[in-house]
């Protein structure tokens, strides 16, 4: 028997946080180089210079160099070594010393450095987590016009972290994140209609929509469930496959499920590598139904044994009837 996550229960996918875009962090701070190229300061020379090196991929000097202009009173100089020095680019992981110098290009106005800043706040690097603090950063960078900072604001009114959970302001800082072009932002408002607003299930279509067509596969997941539910099997078994496809476990495990529905477009076969590759994915119930074709002999070779270790994996992922399956 193949099990199914309740198709408009979406608890069991993780929340999507916005996180940060290095290679989308580069060229805004390129974009800004460029725009700063006839001004003349020490600070900016630094800059300049520190911007030319993360260019050529020589992280070192371009963290030395920004480190530089951020000291002779240049923000974004502070926003470039801070990100370097928050991943580990360049030199060491440095989170207390990035934490300094995200705040310093945050107060001067750059909206990524609000961003990042906030990101450290939240979760504890460099000092102690202050969900309080994060929610001031992330709002400034939103202010500033961050979409990440937006949808990540937004998380934070949803849970409660920081304040008061208020689900119709994060409903808010999701859309500015959606709009502004921050995906997982689509993908969370949409999510927190099901979850908080079910009567506004067309705001929820719409936000999935957004962030399908910006090839976030739970997006198309979550959509092809919404399709299934008004018995819309044929674009719901393309939205699957399109999410799984885009690297959703979930939606290999859904299109594992309409890949075996009985009828003209059975593929046991595909099936059965859908099933594993959400199971690989870490989705639960692809695991168990792995372990369902694998016990019956169903398109692989690997019988009890591979269906033993399907189901152990299910288990290990939370799926009760898997629990039973190996204790049997």
């Amino acid at each position: 028997m193949l099990m199914m996550q309740d198709p408009m229960n979406p608890g069991s996918l993780r929340t999507a946080r916005a996180l940060p875009i290095v290679a989308g962090l580069a060229l805004a701070l390129l974009a800004v180089a460029a725009s700063a190229a006839g001004a003349a300061s020490p600070g900016l020379d630094a800059y300049m210079r520190a911007m030319a090196a993360f260019r050529a991929g020589d992280d070192a000097t371009a963290r030395a160099t920004a480190r530089d202009a951020c000291e002779q009173g240049e923000g974004r100089g502070c926003l470039v070594a801070g990100f370097l020095m928050k991943e580990g680019r360049g030199g060491p992981r440095d989170d207390a010393a990035a934490r300094r110098l995200l705040w310093d290009a945050c107060r001067s106005g750059q909206a990524n450095g609000c961003f990042q800043h906030g990101i450290l706040l939240r979760d504890g690097r460099g000092g102690a987590a202050d969900a309080a603090l994060a929610r001031g950063a992330f709002a400034r960078g939103c202010e500033l016009g961050d979409a990440a900072a937006c949808s990540d604001l937004g998380m934070l009114h949803e849970t409660g972290q920081g304040g008061a959970a208020d689900p119709a302001t994060a409903r808010h800082f999701y859309d500015l994140g959606c709009e502004r072009g921050n995906v997982p932002g689509c993908f969370n408002l949409g999510r927190s209609y099901l979850n908080t607003a079910p009567q506004d299930r067309q705001q929820a279509v719409q936000a999935f929509s957004a962030a399908c067509e910006r090839d976030f596969g739970d997006g198309c997941y979550m959509l092809g469930l919404i399709r299934r539910e008004a018995a819309e099997a044929a674009p719901a078994r393309a939205l699957f496959e399109r999410a799984c496809v885009l690297g959703s476990a979930a939606g290999c495990g859904l299109w594992g499920v309409a890949l075996s529905d009985p009828g003209p477009g059975q593929d046991n076969a595909a099936a059965l590598g859908a099933f594993r590759q959400g199971c690989e994915g870490g989705y639960p119930p692809a695991c168990f139904n792995l372990g369902s074709f694998l016990r019956a002999g169903i398109g692989g070779s690997e019988g009890a044994a591979g269906a033993r270790d399907a189901f152990t994996r299910a288990c290990q992922l939370g799926h009760e009837t898997a629990c039973r399956e190996i204790s049997q």
